[in-house]
């Protein structure tokens, strides 16, 4: 678990915990399989959400209305990057992340949420959710392989030394596979990709078979692993 509540190193979600972390927010949600779950509110902003992901047929409904949660608890413009902040979803709000609630959004920069569209998009491709989606629209577990899920986690980081000592430095992502009851380590999703066939391919073909965009998510999901 986070230490103080923030992300340290050592907590990636491939950490051999198959059901990822249990919601410490009190407002956990779900809708039928999967679940939405959150940390604890520090010094007013999350620290950190995570999506538990069956099938995209389970995911909430899409949340795109600009972020509320943290009316009002917002820093002070500019951040250290120079740019503007923004109320940050730690759920992507596409995928189900509600923009309504304090434990989903933490302060970022708006140079931050450009670069978390990248791993946002990952997560949309494989849920068939949100914008990116469209460009692959590609469901993972095609062969409805039996307990077998996504854990998707945002987490933020401990708070730097300086003018903003209570805001988060930044966010880390990470993604879990599960395939039949077990977490997946980097190295076993690298050799499924490569040499499961047939009933056994948790990723279907078009995710990284003679394609340039599925050769990129294919390393989208690596990375995150």
């Amino acid at each position: 678990m986070p230490i103080n509540g923030f992300f340290a190193p050592g907590d990636e979600v491939v950490n051999g915990n198959a059901n990822g972390w249990a919601d410490l927010s009190g407002l956990t949600y779900g809708n039928g399989g999967n679940s939405y779950d959150f940390g604890y509110v520090i010094n007013n902003y999350g620290t950190w959400g995570q999506l538990i992901c069956v099938d995209d047929t389970q995911l909430a409904g899409a949340d795109m209305a600009n972020p509320s949660g943290l009316n009002g608890n917002m820093p002070i413009n500019p951040s250290p990057d120079g740019s503007n902040w923004v109320q940050g979803h730690l759920v992507n709000g596409e995928c189900g992340g509600s923009g309504a609630i304090d434990s989903n959004l933490t302060p970022i920069s708006h140079n931050v949420n450009m670069w978390h569209r990248g791993p946002e998009s990952v997560l949309q491709r494989l849920v068939r959710r949100g914008a990116a989606a469209g460009m692959m629209a590609r469901q993972f577990n095609p062969n409805n392989i039996a307990n077998s899920y996504l854990i998707y986690r945002t987490h933020a980081l401990p708070p730097p030394n300086g003018a903003f000592v209570n805001v988060p430095a930044g966010i880390a992502v990470s993604l879990g596979v599960v395939i039949n009851n077990v977490l997946q380590t980097n190295a076993q999703v690298t050799n499924h990709f490569a040499n499961a066939v047939g009933v056994n391919r948790w990723f279907a073909d078009a995710y990284y078979a003679g394609t340039v965009a599925g050769q990129n998510l294919r390393n989208g999901v690596l990375g995150l692993i």
